[in-house]
């Protein structure tokens, strides 16, 4: 009814609109309504014919509530795979834990930092467990994936890896075993300088922690060399890394205590 009376006036509208601006405007009042009665009542069929039958009704009402329930479905379909991932990253924690002898405390990535130009994560772990200042951060695997810059009672956070503030003391697998200083690039790569001019880098070699840091074991897993420039007149080789932990995609993290 509601569009119907709309159409109608909508009609109604349009003949004084025309009479407006057309030489109807000398029509009697009778002629009027000659001309307007056939566009009003265009204007009530149209309504009639645009209202929605009661089947049609119900089948938008069928449609919306499929919609609300594939939306809920791919919400819980979401959670669990949130949590399949987060079990299997617990498992290969425990693995890495058997494997390697070291103690550590498993804690769930609960926020990752809004602000891109910082590379940062929070975790559900702090002071209450045991945590301190500059202790390492592995993922699932076993690499590293940062350090804890600020502990709180309840949680922590981890800066990580690709984060250009982060600076820690790496190792390159080769025969010279060679030394460097690590920090991030871009928050997507890893930069190794201060690697001796005369040394055999290699890409595809790996880059581990050297232990010379308090808090940071020896041997942890950091990346592989994917290149390696040394410019005329250098004194050190620089060498960009990619970094072995899936930093992107932490869900469950090991904090190395011992």
């Amino acid at each position: 009814m509601r569009r119907t009376f709309r159409w109608g006036w909508l009609g109604l509208a349009l003949v004084i609109v025309l009479l407006v601006v057309s030489p109807l405007r000398g029509l009697t009042s009778r002629a009027l309504i000659t001309v307007a009665w056939p566009v009003i009542t265009v204007g009530r069929w149209l309504g009639d014919r645009l209202q929605l039958s009661p089947t049609s009704r119900q089948h938008t009402a069928e449609r919306d509530q499929l919609q609300r329930q594939l939306t809920d479905v791919t919400a819980r379909l979401y959670e669990t795979n949130q949590q399949l991932e987060a079990s299997q990253a617990l498992d290969a924690l425990a693995a890495f834990t058997q494997a390697t002898k070291r103690r550590i405390i498993f804690a769930n990535v609960i926020a990752t930092s809004p602000d891109p130009g910082i590379q940062s994560i929070i975790i559900n772990r702090g002071s209450d467990d045991g945590l301190q200042l500059g202790q390492a951060v592995v993922s699932d695997r076993g690499s590293m994936a940062g350090k804890l810059v600020s502990v709180h009672q309840t949680f922590s956070t981890v800066l990580l890896l690709t984060d250009r503030q982060l600076v820690t003391t790496g190792r390159i697998q080769n025969p010279s075993q060679s030394p460097g200083v690590v920090r991030g690039e871009r928050g997507l790569t890893l930069q190794m300088g201060f690697i001796p001019k005369t040394d055999d880098v290699k890409t595809g070699q790996t880059v581990v922690t050297t232990g010379s840091e308090p808090l940071i074991p020896p041997d942890l897993l950091i990346g592989t060399v994917s290149s390696v420039s040394l410019r005329a007149g250098d004194l050190f080789q620089q060498a960009i890394l990619l970094p072995a932990a899936a930093l992107r995609r932490l869900r469950v993290v090991g904090i190395v205590i011992g």
